[in-house]
Order: C-alpha cells, then sequence, then structure tokens
C-alpha cells in the first residue's frame, strides 16, 4: 500500500508534504523487514523533502532526522 501510495503522491502537484509521510511509513515497513539499505534511502528523501517543504527548524524536519537516527541505533 506504500508504495502504491509513493507512486500517486509523485504524481500530484503540491503532494511533497504527503509523499515524505508516505517514505517513511514504507521505510518503517523496510526496517521491520531488515532492508536497512533501503529504508535509510527513503528516510534522506523524506528528510531532504522535509528540508524543502518546512524548512529545517521545524518539528516536522526533527521528526525525520529523528527517524534516520533510530534506524542508525537500530542498526548497531
Amino acid at each position: 500500500a506504500y508504495r502504491r501510495a509513493v507512486r500517486t503522491l509523485e504524481a500530484i502537484p503540491g503532494g511533497e508534504v504527503w509523499l515524505a509521510e508516505a517514505l517513511t511509513g514504507l521505510a518503517t515497513v523496510f526496517a521491520a523487514q531488515e532492508k536497512l539499505a533501503g529504508a535509510e534511502k527513503l528516510l534522506k528523501q523524506a528528510i531532504q523533502i522535509r528540508a524543502r517543504t518546512t524548512g529545517n527548524d521545524t518539528p516536522a524536519y526533527a521528526n525525520a532526522q529523528r527517524d534516520l537516527a533510530a534506524l542508525y541505533r537500530a542498526q548497531k
């Protein structure tokens, strides 16, 4: 479902905020499946979108950074 949502949101103008959410959700699925490299790539993409759409001094950006940090902690 997340993959379909990502494809749909990529095609919608102005859907970037929702795209970041979908990417984060898909990254969670990847992490649970131990596809850590894929999860990292998706989270980094979500962080870039957050920086572009909300700025890097917002709770949404901080949450995206936290999600990536949690993935790194889980890898150790």
